[in-house]
């Protein structure tokens, strides 16, 4: 058969299709105009019309779409499923296993926002924490003509608001490969930029998450000035920004006949069996060269981040300094252990993304698709430990965020007409 009309031939149902072994009522066909499937408005929604381009390999690749790809059982699934109800042989393609994942994950981030939002809700002004700024006051007798002072900018924080934005977001991004990973008319966007290895709405979801829990952070550390809270967010916002432009540069190479070498990136030299020692150790050193031209952002991002985390901490460790200058004693081992664990779990997996992102981005495209769970844990884990440390000393209707921030005698201090802690 000729090379386009194979093209153009419809591939077997089995093999595209995300469906389950189920029967889904011919909902989810694969756009086989000839297969009699249904032809009402939501078939004609759902399907592409035409089979759905899905990346194939070259000749002597063994890769796979994660559409026709099949796996078996993570070990963990095994174990608590008996090896999956004793069928040794079970397994699901690379899709069906991620579609589940974000079908988990998307329930959990939607819950923790509906319980977060729903029980600090009933008091509202007790998450609200203030955001300062700095005032002058202008005085001819003043040396300089003027003294400086802090005041509130008018726009207080409401705590419950940006814990629920963290989960709901996330959620959101959850519910696009949840909704749209079924559909064919969808391949193109979603499951062929996964197999080419650019997760496009992962880091668009962390660029406005990741901001907000460092954000986050900062409140619950005692950082309230909103100049310095501005640069936190935008701060860590580019960086996510530049992680995204690396997924962006960093494509499996097309070859002529419109399939893909997904053993190498653009930009990188094609290595031969008949290559000598020297020969591929040049090319080994040129793809080197390239690696470090793709990631060239995410070193940005890597600058970013710290100066971003940077502010947070100094900030935070110079109010301890200032309070134990005061004559408070032990005034280190006043601090929250919950603010602690927030601060340093948030730290440590965002460390460990981004070593995830680097090493993935050192594999062949191929492989690019392993990195979406990966991603997916050490994303959530933060969020929901943040997220419910948060809900659970500072966001409960019978205290304050104040109240529940402060690092003195509640009993002899009226914390609620305490000053800014900056």
């Amino acid at each position: 058969m000729p090379d386009e009309e194979r093209e153009h031939e419809p591939l077997a149902k089995a093999e595209l299709s995300l469906k389950f072994p189920s029967a889904t009522g011919g909902v989810f066909n694969t756009g086989d105009e000839k297969g009699g499937g249904r032809t009402d408005f939501i078939s004609t929604f759902t399907s592409s019309g035409a089979p759905p381009v899905i990346p194939e390999g070259t000749a002597d690749s063994k890769w796979q779409s994660v559409l026709i790809a099949r796996e078996p059982a993570p070990g963990i699934l095994k174990l608590l499923t008996l090896n999956c109800c004793f069928q040794h042989d079970f397994t699901l393609t690379r899709a069906q296993w991620l579609w589940m994942a974000n079908l988990l994950f998307f329930a959990a981030h939607l819950t923790l926002g509906i319980l977060v939002v729903e029980s600090a809700g009933r008091n509202p002004d007790s998450t609200l924490v203030d955001v300062w700024r700095t005032g002058r006051n202008f005085s001819s007798s003043a040396q300089l003509g003027y003294t400086v002072h802090l005041e509130k900018n008018g726009w207080p924080v409401r705590l419950d608001w940006i814990i629920g934005a963290i989960y709901f977001i996330s959620a959101l991004s959850h519910l696009f490969i949840v909704a749209a990973g079924p559909f064919d008319s969808f391949v193109r966007v979603l499951w062929r930029q996964l197999d080419l290895g650019f997760s496009y709405w992962r880091w668009l979801e962390l660029s406005i998450t990741g901001p907000l829990m460092l954000f986050t952070i900062a409140l619950i550390t005692g950082l309230q000035e909103q100049v310095l809270l501005a640069a936190v967010f935008m701060l860590s916002w580019a960086a996510f920004i530049c992680i995204l432009l690396t997924e962006a540069m960093s494509r499996p190479v097309a070859v002529e006949n419109g399939k893909f070498d997904m053993s190498r990136y653009i930009g990188d030299r094609e290595m031969f069996p008949s290559d000598d020692a020297g020969q591929k150790m040049m090319i080994e050193e040129q793809r080197r060269s390239n690696f470090r031209f793709r990631t060239f952002p995410t070193q940005i991002a890597v600058f970013l981040g710290v100066a971003a985390w940077w502010i947070v901490l100094q900030s935070w460790f110079q109010q301890l300094d200032d309070l134990k200058r005061t004559g408070v004693p032990d005034v280190y081992d006043r601090v929250h252990r919950w603010v602690m664990w927030s601060v340093f779990t948030t730290l440590v997996f965002g460390i460990l993304g981004l070593l995830v992102t680097v090493r993935f981005q050192m594999l062949p495209p191929a492989r690019r698709w392993e990195a979406e769970l990966y991603s997916y844990v050490l994303a959530a884990v933060p969020k929901i430990v943040l997220g419910m440390l948060v809900w659970q000393h500072a966001l409960q209707p019978d205290v304050t965020v104040a109240e529940a921030l402060t690092l003195m005698n509640t009993t002899a201090v009226n914390v609620s007409a305490l000053g800014p802690t900056v």
